[in-house]
């Protein structure tokens, strides 16, 4: 019998997940108002023939054992908090977990009292150049790491409203902590405007990581160690992402939908603690 999928939230939702979905062989569901860009959108007709729409996300959520929420932090936190109690076999979430500090401890809470079996898409983590750099900060000594990450932005968008789970720390920079903790990394400062985001951290063997992000005209990404440009790309995905055609990170879904989600409540407790230290340490510039 299939795994039944329930996928709330457009965007990426519909031409990320469920293409990853649809391939693992999942049946899925989701709700109607969504059939229209499916049915418009060339990477995704193929697959209208295999997702059951419904209009109540009510009647949705009995349907289904499985649900992927891929909506905006404030939105999936208002789903967690109001379903708690339901027994889906696992959620599969975006971070942040939630908009707020402490709307995040209380999902945190919420899923160790309910033993809620979840995962949180850190989709950087299944980057070969990702784990590499956490290799070498392990094992090298005195070098210097700078990865730049230049994103064009929609200027009307939630990804930059900080009281939505928004701005350059929660919605670009939360990518990179998972990063920090694995490498035991310590901060050294962090400095955020609106538009740009600089961390710097150091190694137990006086190796350093400057992540910069900053909101451009142009999308660009390229990994420096020491001097040398080790990756030059649009994205950190090393492939470019074109509305309309598949989506570069299904691949990287699918290994995530598959993958070991056993240490997924521990990891957000580290996260909280990354996110709680940095944004008591921003200086703003």
């Amino acid at each position: 019998m299939k795994k039944k999928v329930g996928i709330l939230g457009g965007g990426f939702g519909l031409y990320g997940y469920l293409p990853a979905f649809a391939n693992l062989q999942f049946e899925i569901f989701t709700l109607s108002k969504y059939e229209n860009f499916i049915n418009k959108r060339p990477d995704l007709a193929k697959y209208i023939d295999k997702v059951n729409f419904l209009n109540d996300e009510k009647e949705l959520i009995n349907k289904v054992d499985y649900i992927n929420i891929a909506r905006n932090p404030e939105s999936q936190y208002q789903f967690l908090i109001h379903n708690k109690h339901y027994s889906f076999k696992h959620l599969y979430i975006e971070k942040p977990l939630a908009h707020q500090t402490i709307a995040y401890k209380k999902c945190i809470e919420n899923f160790e009292t309910e033993n809620t079996s979840f995962s949180v898409f850190y989709s950087l983590t299944y980057m070969d150049w990702y784990n590499n750099i956490i290799e070498e900060i392990q094992q090298e000594i005195d070098k210097k790491y700078t990865i730049v990450w230049k994103i064009k932005q929609k200027s009307s968008s939630w990804k930059q409203d900080i009281s939505r789970g928004g701005g350059m720390l929660k919605f670009y920079g939360i990518h990179f902590i998972r990063m920090f903790i694995d490498a035991n990394l310590t901060l050294k400062n962090i400095t955020m405007s609106n538009d740009k985001l600089e961390i710097n951290l150091e190694s137990e063997n006086s190796n350093f990581l400057t992540i910069f992000i900053e909101s451009c005209n142009k999308n660009l990404f390229s990994i420096h160690k020491n001097k040398e440009v080790q990756i030059n790309s649009s994205n950190p995905f090393l492939k470019e992402i074109i509305p309309e055609l598949p989506d570069p990170r299904i691949k990287i879904l699918e290994k995530y939908i598959q993958s070991d989600s056993s240490t997924a409540l521990e990891l957000e407790k580290n996260i909280l603690i990354w996110l709680d230290l940095l944004e008591q340490n921003i200086n703003l510039s």
